[in-house]
């Protein structure tokens, strides 16, 4: 069987004019040996060698496929010598049609690009197959049958890409709404992009749940207000997840991330948590700018809800209108099983930054033993009081708090309840209107052993509606502490820093200024302390102080600029007060309720104030000072 590369063969000039009557050479490639070609198909009848071509310049040439030939195409020839060479090509050759056709077929088949070799461009590039090369690449929904019409259910299609071996896939159309009525579990290793802008809407409790390294970008989510779009969702030794990150996501009524079941959760659970193998806890999870709202927050549940975790955390991102907007959970400090300080804390490094809540029912941020939390640049806003806390951390052994700002939240803006060890406000700000704390503790007898103490660093304190009186710093107190400190230029704008304690080691305050806008609310104490209970240790007041309107003289008002006050049975005292500035306000050292036995010492000097009063301060002797010397009573000797 003959084949040819054209219908008729046709020789032009360099001009592109025919080659009227010319003759077409045919050699085998590289020689000047003859070699025939042939009328038609069949290649049963040769022509004659040369060919004759005729006045149009055009002749039958088929030629035998796999073989290579040699053409030289001539001018008609000029009394019987050959005419003047037009062209010649060497080593030309066809395919065989039927081999060329099943070639076609095998390329044009599913496994097609397995025979079509690929090199990436530059230097050193490793030779491999189409088909390879493109796997690496996003596999797109739309292959596997997903019609992202915002009408038919697209799971069955997202179930066939997971189980196809890819792990890499794009959500591919613009602007389309794939629908998901049930949960996906991810292949571990996958990754989801959505450049186009695509929405996942799903109706069940969940759309993705537990896998290993998994990386999903600039998701949209929309779903029930009651569902997260991603959870764990089972209780055995794989119910985890390991090296996670969630870019950009965007959720619509729904919550983005919970990494146990909503329900069913077992009574025994944190007795399970395998925390020193690791072997069913999260670890290391990175979520970036996760943004969500819901006009219809259900009853305990958080936007970003981490619980059992070792490795979280949060940059940027905004939460509205959900119970918490963040939530951390390594047991519970309640009384409960999981509160008792020799129990673990199964839950650590845990970091958000940047992140912003608002209009939370709940808490902005919330969490329940951890062993280190640290919320930075944080804010917990409400336009109106309600809620319960903004920033709260319970039972957590390092929670540290910095420029975070929180408002109008009505059991105090920060809070540390339940054995709390070590509570840090770094640069932080509080906006609280009258009546309600700036920050609330308290710590139940069971939890008492633990010894928290508490650092303020700097920050802001303010009444919203500039009562002096109200709000105060502190709620209640109840300890034991083993120390509470406030330093670095910490600043109350009207607003006070009472607080009642039990059992407190040390109160140590150095740069503290009170700010006051008006005298149109009666101030009575600025920073005043209270104990109940059985003793307190020392008390150290430095370079405290008060900013107020020069054209006022007085603050006939005002009681104490520093009061401390102990009820009954109160045992030690050790008080130094120095370089405080109080104008004409009394500063009041001692006053001591009934059935007190105060033998420490009371140091005051350094400061600037009119009077000092020392109310039933017992046997308590004075230590005399370079200003100022007074007798137990206050009165200047």
């Amino acid at each position: 069987m003959a084949a040819t590369w054209t219908p008729k063969f046709e020789g032009k000039t360099n001009a592109g004019l025919p080659v009227v009557l010319g003759q077409l050479f045919t050699y085998a490639a590289g020689t000047t040996t003859p070699i025939a070609t042939y009328t038609d198909q069949s290649g049963m009848v040769q022509n004659s060698n040369p060919v004759q071509l005729d006045a149009a310049g055009r002749a039958n040439v088929w030629l035998v496929p796999g073989v290579f030939y040699k053409f030289v195409l001539r001018t008609a020839p000029v009394l019987g010598a050959p005419g003047v060479e037009v062209w010649s090509v060497d080593n030309f050759s066809v395919a065989d049609p039927q081999a060329l056709g099943s070639y076609v077929s095998l390329i044009g088949g599913q496994n097609g690009s397995l025979s079509v070799g690929y090199v990436q461009a530059g230097t050193g590039a490793i030779p491999e197959t189409v088909q390879s090369g493109l796997r690496r690449g996003p596999a797109f929904f739309e292959q596997f049958g997903a019609l992202g019409d915002d009408s038919t259910s697209d799971d069955l299609a997202f179930e066939k890409l997971f189980a196809s071996g890819a792990r890499y896939a794009e959500l591919g159309k613009a602007d389309p709404v794939y629908i998901l009525n049930n949960p996906h579990q991810l292949p571990v290793g996958m990754r989801i992009d959505n450049p186009n802008g695509a929405k996942i809407r799903f109706t069940g409790a969940a759309v993705f749940y537990h896998a290993d390294r998994i990386r999903l970008n600039n998701l949209i989510f929309q779903g029930p207000s009651t569902s997260h779009a991603i959870a764990t969702a089972s209780f055995d030794a794989s119910a985890c997840s390991k090296d996670v990150q969630i870019i950009s996501p965007r959720c619509i009524t729904c919550m983005l991330v919970r990494t146990i079941p909503r329900s069913g959760f077992p009574a025994n659970y944190y007795s399970t948590i395998d925390w020193a193998g690791k072997t069913n806890v999260c670890q290391d999870w990175l979520i970036v700018d996760p943004q969500g709202s819901t006009a219809t927050p259900e009853d305990g549940q958080s936007f970003i809800d981490m619980q059992y975790i070792d490795g979280i955390e949060v940059q940027g991102g905004r939460a509205a209108g959900y119970v918490f907007g963040f939530l951390y959970w390594g047991g519970d400090s309640n009384f409960g099983q999981n509160g008792a300080a020799a129990n673990i804390r199964k839950c650590d490094r845990v970091k958000v930054k940047g992140f912003s809540t608002s209009e939370c029912t709940g808490s902005g941020l919330w969490g329940s033993m951890a062993q280190n939390a640290r919320f930075e640049s944080c804010t917990a806003i409400r336009s109106t009081i309600g809620g319960d806390v903004g920033i709260d951390h319970e039972g957590t052994l390092n929670a540290v708090n910095v420029d975070c700002v929180v408002q109008n939240y009505a059991n105090g803006n920060y809070a540390s309840f339940f054995g709390t060890k070590h509570f840090e406000l770094r640069g932080c700000k509080s906006i609280q209107r009258a009546g309600f704390p700036h920050f609330r503790n308290y710590n139940d007898s069971q939890q008492g052993a633990l010894g928290a103490d508490i650092q303020v660093i700097g920050g802001v304190y303010t009444s919203s509606d500039k009562n002096c009186n109200n709000p105060s710093f502190f709620d209640d107190l109840n300890g034991p502490f083993n120390s509470i400190s406030f330093s670095g230029g910490v600043v109350f704008e009207d607003s006070v820093c009472n607080f009642k304690a039990n059992n407190t080691g040390s109160v140590i305050v150095d740069g503290v200024t009170l700010r006051v806008s008006t005298l149109t609310n009666i101030l009575t104490d600025f920073f005043a302390v209270f104990t109940n209970a059985s003793y307190y240790k020392q008390y150290s007041f430095a370079h405290v102080g008060i900013d107020f309107n020069p054209a006022d003289t007085t603050f006939d008002s005002m009681s104490s600029l520093i009061r401390v006050v102990t009820q009954s049975n109160n045992t030690r005292q050790d008080i130094d007060i120095h370089d405080c500035k109080g104008r004409e306000l009394a500063l009041r050292g001692i006053e001591s309720g009934t059935n007190s036995s105060i033998s420490g010492i009371f140091n005051y000097h350094d400061n600037v104030t009119s009077q000092v009063q020392m109310v039933n301060s017992g046997a308590l002797p004075l230590v005399n000072n370079s200003h100022n010397n007074y007798n137990q009573n206050g009165i200047a000797v």
